[in-house]
């Protein structure tokens, strides 16, 4: 399992690497990184501090299992009951792209999918 100081050195490596982009631009130079690299960043970034969110409660290794578990259970039963709310609950007029947005919205399936990002890293 990930620890707390792993993580705390990849976050400053990031930042390191995003300052002397910064530097490179103030002193009229191009940049040391490109567009799609500082999104990678930007997106590694966001995950690690969600990582260190929950390092933070020092959790075991079998908590986060059983979590894993359960928030893994939780998105399979929403994303098995969608043809079912589709049929009877879904508004009508929306193509299919934007009723399963809404459905995803309304279930937070973002934040569950996130969850379970952060909990599989924990365990790499």
């Amino acid at each position: 399992m990930r620890q707390l100081s792993q993580i705390e050195t990849e976050i400053k490596t990031i930042h390191n690497s995003v300052d002397a982009h910064q530097q490179s631009l103030n002193s009229g130079g191009e940049g040391t990184l490109g567009k799609l690299q500082r999104s990678r960043l930007s997106k590694r970034l966001l995950l690690l501090t969600d990582i260190k969110t929950y390092l933070g409660g020092n959790p075991s290794e079998e908590f986060v299992k059983k979590e894993l578990g359960r928030i893994s259970t939780r998105i399979k039963l929403l994303d098995d009951s969608y043809p079912h709310w589709e049929k009877h609950n879904s508004p009508h007029g929306l193509d299919l792209k934007q009723k399963r947005d809404l459905y995803e919205k309304e279930n937070n399936l973002k934040s569950l999918r996130n969850q379970q990002k952060v909990l599989e890293f924990l365990l790499s």
